[in-house]
């Protein structure tokens, strides 16, 4: 674990998130429309992506949030009719009311996790003085995920002003169970690698 604090928090979060090759977990109760561009190119090479944010009106935060909303609907031709070949992507969203969320929590490919006071905004990650904890460890990592996952079911529906069609549903444990084997057997060739090196 390490901790920073100052400007310049992005620098511990924006490449370690934005290069995620699997999945990607944000929680930013602001977040800015550049940064949500982003988020759909993630999605688009094929990074299965939650967000939770909020409606607290503050920047371009409805640009953001019309965004996100457009990019899981369904494209229609000239009579509204929805395209047979069309399928989700993979990218779920909650957008509370304003006074029910506050955290911020970045993480990627079950390998990377921040938590701390920085928002997703250009400001939040590279001019506000802000604190944040980083985690590395796969123990840490895992236990962040799984602070993520309760505050994904915390929300009751009067409480979501928005939410996507939540395709990704029982996706995060294949996700998990995926990451979990590879770091297994990771270790497990260390391992063997160690006992060749003794004898």
């Amino acid at each position: 674990m390490e901790t920073y604090v100052g400007r310049g928090a992005g620098a511990h979060i924006e490449k370690e998130l934005f290069l995620a090759k699997d999945y990607a977990l944000i929680c930013s109760p602001w977040i800015t429309s550049e940064f949500a561009k982003r988020i759909i190119q993630m999605v688009e090479r094929g990074v299965q992506v939650r967000v939770i944010t909020s409606n607290s009106k503050a920047g371009d935060t409805e640009k953001t949030l019309k965004l996100l909303q457009d990019f899981v609907r369904p494209p229609r031709d000239y009579l509204g009719r929805i395209k047979k070949d069309w399928a989700p992507p993979p990218f779920d969203y909650k957008i509370i009311d304003e006074q029910f969320v506050h955290a911020k929590i970045y993480v990627a490919d079950g390998k990377y996790a921040v938590t701390g006071s920085a928002n997703l905004t250009e400001s939040g990650l590279w001019r506000n003085a802000e604190h944040i904890i980083i985690m590395k460890k796969p123990e840490e990592v895992e236990m962040i995920e799984r602070d993520y996952e309760h505050l994904w079911g915390f929300y009751k529906e009067k409480e979501i002003e928005d939410t996507s069609t939540n395709i990704l549903k029982g996706l995060w444990k294949r996700i998990k169970y995926y990451t979990s084997d590879q770091n297994s057997n990771n270790q497990n060739k260390q391992d063997d690698e160690e006992k060749k090196a003794r004898f």
